[in-house]
């Protein structure tokens, strides 16, 4: 059995950037919703202030609509962030390392998170767009290190259920993101921005254990060339009695950490058989961003509310898809070793097609009926449509 610091190593690991990466996915339905008018009236009031000469001229008055493209600005901004995290979290992983690059990300994690905390006392709707960008940057490259890193610090018998462990704090931060947001606790006008910027004492907690974690062993032995280091590495992931070397000559054997095996970006469109690993790889990856599961997580309040939900209503609902997809994430890690990942692939883009089309089709018939029972019908669609997710591409 592996000794606690492997399992104290996971937590620390993604504690702090799996968890940010689904807080802030699932966070801002709330203040989205529940702060509209409060938000409205400051951000008014913004704009009048910095473009009033444009306003003038123009004679452009700022209403709902200008408001609703800045709290659209808000929530992309975290999504834009995490493209530009994502093009050179690999770059410094391998320049610095993978346990220095998770305490460098956590700086821009922490200011992040303050800015938006303090954005109502600056009267500065840019603080929650700059904050929520550059926590972005960190949660793109965290999805680059954290699943590199927990795969090289695992053994190679559980490197499956390791990789699966970030998915699964993302949706469990997701699942907590949405139940603080409930009014009940702190989805209010005067928590609101506590909640975004949630993240800074969980980043800055992150920090604090990081410092009593090794670094990943096959980065010190392949790429810095420290023999030692990796050993002592290993030693602390394993054990004492654990056989340091037959690890340490795996490195070298497994074409999976063979520098040799390494290939540039030109090499993935110039060699046939790369190039239709790359096609397999990056079809997966498209269908799971076109499948609509962002627009489902960033505007489920609204959504729900859409289909003739309350504003109460519909928080508690949202709260039961945070529910869903962790099931959904459980069921999976139980049938990926007997069903393949193909299989869970086709099952669950089946899912969300058929989801879909059966939510467009009741949102039309909707308009046109008074039928009492069609708001459940979309309810049940919605979480059919993120247990498919979660059950496959999601994975």
């Amino acid at each position: 059995m592996p000794p606690w610091r492997l399992y104290f190593t996971y937590v620390s690991i993604t504690i702090g950037s799996s968890f940010v990466f689904g807080y802030h996915t699932g966070v801002i339905n709330a203040p989205l919703s529940v702060g509209f008018q409060n938000m409205m009236r400051i951000f008014s009031k913004l704009i009048q202030n910095f473009t009033q000469k444009v306003i003038d001229e123009r004679r452009y008055t700022c209403g709902s609509s200008c408001v609703r493209v800045i709290l659209s600005i808000c929530v992309t901004g975290f999504v834009i962030g995490g493209l530009f995290g994502g093009l050179f979290g690999g770059v410094l992983a391998n320049r610095l390392g993978r346990r220095k690059t998770l305490f460098l990300l956590s700086i821009p994690t922490i200011l992040g998170s303050v800015l938006i905390m303090v954005s109502v006392c600056l009267r500065s709707f840019e603080a929650i767009i700059f904050g929520r960008f550059i926590v972005g940057l960190s949660a793109g490259a965290y999805t680059v290190v954290t699943p590199t890193y927990l795969s090289e610090i695992a053994p190679v018998k559980s490197r499956g259920a390791a990789g699966v462990m970030n998915q699964f704090v993302t949706v469990l931060a997701i699942l907590l993101s949405q139940a603080l947001g409930l009014s009940q606790v702190m989805g209010t006008d005067k928590f609101w921005p506590f909640l975004l910027g949630l993240c800074a004492p969980v980043c800055l907690l992150h920090v604090i254990l990081m410092m009593f974690c090794p670094e990943s062993p096959s980065y010190l032995y392949l790429v810095k060339g420290d023999k030692d280091a990796a050993k002592h590495a290993l030693l602390l992931l394993r054990g004492k009695n654990y056989d340091v070397f037959m690890e340490l000559d795996s490195f070298q054997r497994d074409p999976e950490y063979n520098t040799k095996h390494y290939f540039g970006m030109g090499n993935l469109f110039r060699v046939q058989h790369l190039r239709w690993g790359l096609f397999v790889a990056l079809i997966p990856h498209f269908g799971q961003q076109l499948s609509g599961i962002n627009g489902v997580l960033y505007y489920s309040v609204s959504l729900f509310e859409s289909v003739g939900l309350t504003n109460r209503d519909a928080s508690f609902v949202n709260l039961g898809v945070g529910a869903v997809i962790v099931l959904g994430t459980i069921m999976s890690i139980c049938v990926i070793d007997r069903g393949g990942r193909r299989m869970l692939l086709l099952v669950g883009f089946s899912v969300c097609l058929v989801s879909l089309i059966t939510f467009t089709t009741v949102l039309s018939v909707q308009k046109f009926s008074n039928t009492s029972w069609l708001p459940y019908i979309s309810i049940l669609v919605i979480y059919l449509f993120v247990s498919g997710f979660s059950f496959g591409p999601g994975i």
